[in-house]
């Protein structure tokens, strides 16, 4: 038989798992430098925030000039 109190934190580890994966499930947007590899620019926004690390989409953008 299950108590309560087991049901209780299955409940809360449960609801911990879906928190996680919603915060991973956002896109990351960034922009790219024109003097800057894709690379250097994923670094420079990992260093500003190491969260989006875990991110499953991350879309990097650049101004292109008009040829």
């Amino acid at each position: 038989m299950v108590t309560r109190p087991q049901i209780d934190k299955l409940s809360a580890r449960i609801e911990a798992l879906i928190a996680d994966s919603d915060r991973n499930a956002r896109p990351v947007c960034l922009w790219r430098s024109s003097d800057e590899t894709e690379e250097q620019a994923l670094a420079r926004h990992y260093q500003q925030r190491p969260e989006d690390r875990a991110a499953k989409q991350t879309y990097i953008f650049q101004w292109v000039g008009a040829s």
